[in-house]
């Protein structure tokens, strides 16, 4: 059975919550990238990384379309955005079928891959994350060829016309 540690990208690109947007924007074109773990920890330490959170291209977009601020992406901490929200992880040895479960479940597209810390039994330590991506690359090498598209795609879909208006 696979584990989240063989297939979990380790050393993930993280930031710390005290840094802004503008700093999440740079960070996702620099590395061609569509999410970024937020820890506890300075930048410059490689290891005992406490996972806090993780923001997203979409988590940008709604907060700047719930929020309106009257700021400059520099001057709006990432704290702001992920703030009041539950981390979904998953330990380093968790089974990559609970891994896919647990982001259905939770409606999520990574789940942050953990393992205990131990200088400090009650937090974890940053160890990788999956996504999406991950999880469909890891299915196709185990197990691709076993199923047919009929079994898994949407059979009923919502569609529009293209000149239907954007906002209703």
């Amino acid at each position: 059975q696979l584990k989240a540690q063989d297939i979990c990208t380790s050393n993930p690109i993280t930031l710390e919550p005290n840094k802004t947007l503008y700093d999440v924007r740079n960070i996702l074109i620099k590395y061609n990238i569509s999410r970024v773990v937020i820890v506890k920890g300075k930048e410059s330490e490689t290891k005992n990384k406490e996972p806090i959170g993780i923001i997203t291209e979409k988590d940008i977009v709604r907060f700047l379309f719930s929020e309106l601020p009257e700021r400059r992406l520099d001057e709006i901490r990432i704290d702001e955005v992920v703030k009041n929200r539950d981390i979904i992880t998953a330990d380093n040895d968790t089974d990559v079928s609970k891994c896919a479960k647990l982001m259905l479940d939770n409606n999520i597209s990574s789940l942050i891959i953990t393992a205990n810390n131990i200088d400090n039994r009650n937090s974890s330590v940053l160890k990788g994350i999956i996504t999406k991506s991950d999880l469909l690359d890891a299915y196709v090498k185990s197990y691709g060829g076993n199923v047919t598209v009929n079994q898994y795609m949407t059979k009923k879909m919502q569609t529009v016309r293209p000149d239907e208006p954007v906002h209703m």
